[in-house]
């Protein structure tokens, strides 16, 4: 399926990891609170998501609320395409001792998908893993969010026909 029936999939396992410019790994102490705090509070955005059947990337515009404290990143919401179409999606991550991000990203038709991943100075790398048989099994999410911005990107890629392909582009602003 290769993000086809995904066209939302990758939005939250996804964001998070699309190839952004090459920034310092971050080590385990900078995950969890500082950076986690920087998603509080309610978020708009637009962007396109890319579907197998359909020959250009599809405009979405997405709602999230996001939560956060030392050891959990939530977010939480909608995105909605060509005024008819409206998704539930949401992410749900929790940082480990050692930095590491696990959680679950809902959204997608075919079920809830695993993420995992670490910091990565301004920016969460996350690999998805979606259910038995969806995808090849390579989609990366980013979610990056500069510190002292009020603007978080949340990318989705995978490989498809040995081409890295941007699947999800989102940039949002908080309200």
């Amino acid at each position: 399926m290769r993000g086809s029936t995904l066209w939302l999939a990758g939005l939250f396992a996804s964001t998070a990891v699309a190839t952004l410019a090459t920034l310092p790994l971050a080590g385990p102490a900078e995950a969890g609170p500082a950076f986690n705090q920087r998603f509080e509070g309610t978020w708009v955005g637009a962007g396109t998501v890319k579907r197998d059947s359909d020959p250009s990337p599809r405009r979405v515009t997405c709602r999230v609320d996001g939560a956060a404290d030392e050891t959990r990143l939530a977010l939480d919401g909608s995105c909605r395409a060509m005024l008819i179409f409206t998704r539930a999606i949401g992410a749900d991550l929790a940082v480990d001792g050692s930095g590491t991000y696990r959680g679950v990203y809902t959204g997608s038709r075919v079920g809830p998908a695993q993420l995992s991943g670490r910091l990565d100075g301004d920016r969460i790398v996350l690999a998805v893993r979606f259910p038995e048989g969806v995808g090849g099994g390579r989609q990366e999410m980013t979610i990056e969010n500069p510190e002292g911005s009020d603007r978080f990107t949340l990318r989705v890629t995978d490989v498809i026909d040995g081409t890295r392909t941007e699947i999800t582009n989102l940039v949002f602003e908080r309200r």
